[in-house]
């Protein structure tokens, strides 16, 4: 008698209990995100960060005459790993106006239209920095952090 009232109230307890703590926890959830407080950036900053986005796609695609949707394929990966020439092989260009400029850009690597390879130069100083004003603040504008 007494083991079937007690496996009577241990299912109850399996029961009740995980309901009751479902109930509450999902509760307390959405007290909690009802609670918090979400800066989000003014409306003109977003429209500076998207014109910048804008601008420095069209000037990347425009500078290396390539399709807008081209550019667009470009990860971050992709960008991390650009490539400049070293030292030894810009020696060989005897101007110095030719070394000076080489020594301006980088190379960038990516998977084109149709899985073709294509690479687009970029200006290291001036298209690094828009670039890197962008991601340093895609986070803050929403962008979705699996978006690569």
């Amino acid at each position: 008698m007494r083991k079937k009232k007690m496996e009577d109230l241990m299912l109850i307890f399996n029961l009740e209990f995980n309901v009751t703590i479902n109930k509450r926890d999902m509760e307390t959830q959405k007290i909690n995100n009802r609670r918090r407080k979400t800066v989000l950036p003014k409306t003109d900053q977003i429209a500076q960060l998207d014109s910048l986005a804008q601008y420095t796609l069209v000037h990347l695609a425009v500078f290396n005459r390539k399709r807008l949707g081209e550019t667009q394929r470009i990860s971050i990966e992709d960008y991390r790993d650009y490539e400049i020439l070293e030292d030894e092989d810009v020696a060989v260009y005897t101007d110095t106006l030719s070394r000076e400029q080489i020594k301006k850009w980088a190379r960038i690597r990516f998977t084109g239209k149709l899985g073709k390879n294509t690479a687009l130069l970029i200006h290291r100083s001036l298209g690094f920095r828009a670039i890197d004003l962008i991601l340093h603040y895609r986070e803050r504008a929403g962008v979705n952090a699996s978006n690569r």
